[in-house]
């Protein structure tokens, strides 16, 4: 965060003690929202995130699904939003199978920088 001169301004919102083991803790400080682990005794603010995709775009077929209307076609679908994660630096990992859902979590979790878990859903469950 920074002050009015664009410095950069420290701010304890967390001691190690409030961090428990093997969870993402989230502070908020000003406006923004943090999201702080320990993981293995190690503390990060490396950011995980876990992507549903159903290979569709944005909750548009979702929503036509839940109301029963037709699903309008198009030849859109989504990316390997695993795979652009790594062009960009990160740890892309993606998961076809649920058996493969926590040892992906737990290399995200472990990874230290940031890291995406893109979890394949089926497009027809609601």
């Amino acid at each position: 965060m920074t002050d009015k001169n664009n410095d950069l301004v420290w701010h304890k919102v967390l001691s190690k003690d409030e961090l428990p083991e093997g969870r993402v803790t989230t502070a908020t400080c000003e406006n923004r929202t943090l999201c702080m682990s320990r993981f293995k005794g190690k503390y990060g603010m490396n950011i995980t995130h876990v992507l549903m995709n159903n290979g569709e775009p944005g909750k548009i077929s979702k929503e036509q699904r839940a109301g029963n209307w037709d699903v309008w076609q198009t030849s859109l679908h989504n990316p390997d939003f695993s795979a652009y994660a790594e062009l960009c630096g990160a740890l892309g990992v993606r998961v076809k199978k649920i058996d493969d859902l926590d040892a992906a979590l737990e290399k995200a979790l472990s990874h230290p920088g940031p890291a995406l878990v893109e979890v394949m859903t089926d497009a027809e469950l609601v």
